[in-house]
C-alpha cells in the first residue's frame, strides 16, 4: 500500500468561471470526518456572489490540500487538457483510492488520476504564488519555499529560504515546459547528491523518454570517464501545479561535493554559439573567433579574465596547429577529451564543440567536461536522425557553427589511436550492456512518471515528430550507431563527410526539411546510401568551396559542404 498524508479535515476547492459576471468564483467543499455534511461556500476575491444556475459552471479545477504526518502541508491542483478532460497527477507516495476516500469521494467521473512511482517529488511555492514573473523574464529571481519528498514520502529536504529563476537557451525559448535554477540560502544535500546551494531543474523537454541526459551522466560517472553532474528524477510541482518529470542536477561548478579539483590555479569555461557571446556573462572571443564563456570563477577579476583568455588561446593554437612541435599531452588531458568526444559522437550531440561544451583548466592542463545537455540527441531532431554518420566532428560545418577542436584532434594520430583504444576496450562493452539491460531497467523504474509527463506535455511531444520515442527505439538506434562506428574505429573503414547546409532550420524532422550530414565511404557515391529525402526536388546543391553543382552519382574522395544554389548558379 502506498503511503498517503493523513489529515483530519479535507479541503477541495473547485474553480468556477462565470461568463455572465466575468469574475472567478470558488466553491469550497469541506468534509467533516464525523458527519456526512458538505458545507458549500461561494465567494470571490472581492466578495460573495450568488450562484443562480448550474449553467454558469464552465471549467472545474480541484485543489487537494494534503497534510503530511509531521504536520507539513502541500497542495496539488488538477489540470485541464485541451479536450476539457481534468487530470490529477499524484506523487509516488500517494494512492488514488485513499485520496478519494479521505476527501469524501468514492469516485470522480470527470477527473482522471495518475500516480507516479519510484520518483521523488519536489514542491516549490513562489512568494507571489504565480510563475508569471519568472516566465516573462528568465533572469528574474523570486523568493520561494521548497519541500522535497523521497519516493516513499519521507521529507528529504525542506526550506522556507530559497529562490527560483529560469535558465537555459533553446529549451527556454521553444517550450512551455521550462528549465529552472533553484538557489538555497544555505547549502543542502538534496537526495544524497552532496552539499550545494545552486541546483538545476532540467526539463528534458526535447526527450519524450526522459532517459538521455541521465543515461549519459550516469554512464560517464560510473565508469570514471570524465566528470558528469550527479542527478535524480523528481516530479515537480510549482505552486501546487504539476509541471512534469524533471531531472534535478548539480550545478556545473567546482566544489567539494561537485567537481572537486585540488589545484593552485583552476578555471572553468564553456564554448557557446558565436551569436550568443555578447549576451553572455564574462565571455570573450578566441583568436580563431570562438565564443568562450568563463564559468569559474563566477565573478572573474580583470586579472583572471586576461589569464584565462591567454591560456585558452594557447590551448587553441596547439589544437588547431599540431605541426607547431608541441605534443597534445603538454596542454590537454587526452583521455578526458577522447571520452567526451566518444560520448558526443555516440549520442550524436549536435551541440558538441559548438555549445554547452565545457572544459576546465587545472595546474597546467585543460580537461574536457563537465558533460552537459544531452536531451536533444539520438534522433530527436533534424540534426541527428541519421545513425550512419559522424556528427560531433562535423556538426553544422557551415558559417560559424563549426567543430574546429574536434575536427583537428580527430586528424591527429595520437588522439585517433586513443579513440580506437578506449572505444573498443571500455566504451563499447559498457554500451552493449546498457542496450541489453541497463536502459530497459531505467525506463521501467520511471515509466509511471514518464506516462504522467507525456500526458501533461502531449502537445509539445506531438510537434517534434521524432521517431525515437521509447527505450526500444533508443536501443535500436544505438545498435545502428555501434554498427557504423565499429566499421570506422574497429574495421578501419575510411569515410568522407557530405554536409548539407540546411536552408531551412527546423528543430524537428519533416518530409520537406532536412539538416545534417552523411558519412560516405571514400571512393563510393552518395546515391548508393540509403538516405531520407534531403529537401524538395527542385533544390539544387552546390559545393560551397568551388560553386560546382553537386551530382549525387559522383565519386566522393573528400569532405564536401553543400549549400543551396542561387538562381544564377543553377542557371550557369
Amino acid at each position: 500500500m502506498k503511503r498517503i498524508f493523513s489529515l483530519n479535515t479535507r479541503w477541495i476547492s473547485t474553480k468556477i468561471l462565470s461568463d455572465r459576471i466575468g469574475k472567478e468564483r470558488i466553491i469550497i467543499l469541506k468534509k467533516f470526518t464525523e458527519a456526512a455534511i458538505l458545507c458549500v461556500l461561494l465567494f470571490t476575491m472581492t466578495g460573495c456572489v450568488q450562484k443562480e444556475s448550474a449553467d454558469e459552471v464552465v471549467n472545474q479545477k480541484y485543489q487537494f490540500n494534503i497534510e503530511n504526518m509531521d504536520g507539513t502541508e502541500t497542495v496539488i491542483h488538477s489540470w485541464i487538457d485541451d479536450e476539457g478532460k481534468e487530470h490529477v497527477f499524484l506523487p509516488s507516495y500517494c494512492d488514488k483510492e485513499e485520496v478519494l476516500l479521505m476527501n469524501g469521494f468514492n469516485e470522480l467521473e470527470d477527473v482522471e488520476f495518475h500516480e507516479s512511482e519510484n520518483v521523488a517529488a519536489l514542491f516549490i511555492n513562489t512568494e507571489s504564488q504565480s510563475m508569471d514573473a519568472i516566465h516573462s523574464d528568465k533572469e528574474y529571481r523570486e523568493a520561494a519555499e521548497a519541500i522535497l519528498f523521497t519516493a516513499d514520502g519521507k521529507i528529504d529536504y525542506q526550506t522556507a529560504e530559497c529562490s527560483l529563476k529560469g535558465r537555459g537557451n533553446s529549451t527556454w525559448d521553444l517550450f512551455e515546459k521550462k528549465p529552472y535554477q533553484l538557489k538555497l540560502e544555505e547549502k543542502g544535500n538534496l537526495l544524497n547528491m552532496g552539499e550545494g546551494k545552486k541546483w538545476i531543474l532540467l526539463a528534458n523537454a526535447f526527450d519524450e523518454t526522459s532517459l538521455r541526459n541521465k543515461f549519459v551522466y550516469d554512464l560517464a560517472r560510473e565508469n570514471d570517464w570524465c566528470y558528469a553532474p550527479e542527478c535524480e528524477y523528481v516530479d515537480l510541482y510549482l505552486n501546487g501545479e504539476y509541471r512534469g518529470l524533471y531531472l534535478l542536477t548539480e550545478r556545473v561548478e567546482f566544489g567539494e561535493d561537485r567537481l572537486n579539483v585540488e589545484a593552485d590555479e583552476k578555471y572553468m569555461c564553456n564554448i557557446e554559439y558565436v551569436e550568443r557571446w555578447d549576451s553572455l556573462d564574462n565571455a570573450f572571443l578566441t583568436d580563431s573567433g570562438r565564443a568562450v564563456e568563463i564559468r569559474e570563477p563566477d565573478e572573474p577579476t580583470e586579472q583572471d579574465y586576461t589569464r584565462i583568455q591567454e591560456l585558452v588561446n594557447e590551448m587553441e593554437t596547439m589544437i588547431l596547429n599540431p605541426e607547431n612541435g608541441e605534443t597534445l599531452g603538454e596542454k590537454i588531458d587526452i583521455e578526458s577529451w577522447v571520452y567526451k568526444y566518444l560520448l558526443d559522437e555516440i549520442m550524436e550531440n549536435g551541440d558538441a564543440d559548438i555549445a554547452s561544451s565545457y572544459f576546465y583548466y587545472a595546474d597546467g592542463k585543460f580537461y574536457a567536461g563537465p558533460l552537459w545537455d544531452y536531451d536533444n540527441t539520438l534522433g530527436v531532431s533534424t540534426r541527428n536522425q541519421n545513425p550512419y554518420t559522424f556528427l560531433a566532428r562535423s556538426g553544422y560545418k557551415y558559417k560559424q557553427h563549426g567543430t574546429p577542436y574536434y575536427d583537428s584532434l580527430y586528424s591527429q594520430k595520437e588522439f585517433y589511436d586513443k579513440i580506437a583504444e578506449l572505444y573498443c576496450e571500455e566504451v563499447l562493452p559498457a554500451l552493449e550492456e546498457e542496450i541489453q539491460t541497463g536502459l530497459f531497467d531505467k525506463e521501467n523504474e520511471i515509466k509511471s512518471a514518464v506516462h504522467m509527463n507525456r500526458i501533461r506535455w502531449e502537445n509539445a511531444f506531438k510537434e517534434q515528430n521524432s521517431e525515437i520515442r521509447n527505450v526500444t527505439d533508443i536501443c535500436e538506434y544505438l545498435e545502428k550507431r555501434i554498427e557504423f562506428l565499429n566499421s570506422a574505429w574497429i574495421e578501419g573503414e575510411e569515410y568522407c563527410t557530405v554536409q548539407f547546409e540546411p536552408y531551412v532550420i527546423d528543430m524537428y524532422a519533416t518530409e520537406e526539411t532536412y539538416a545534417g550530414s552523411y558519412a560516405v565511404k571514400k571512393g563510393e557515391r552518395f546515391c548508393d546510401l540509403s538516405v531520407p529525402k534531403i529537401t524538395e526536388e527542385d533544390v539544387i546543391w552546390v559545393n560551397c568551396e568551388n560553386g560546382e553543382v553537386f551530382d549525387s552519382e559522383q565519386i566522393i574522395t573528400e569532405d564536401i559542404t553543400l549549400i543551396p544554389a542561387r538562381e544564377d548558379d543553377s542557371q550557369g
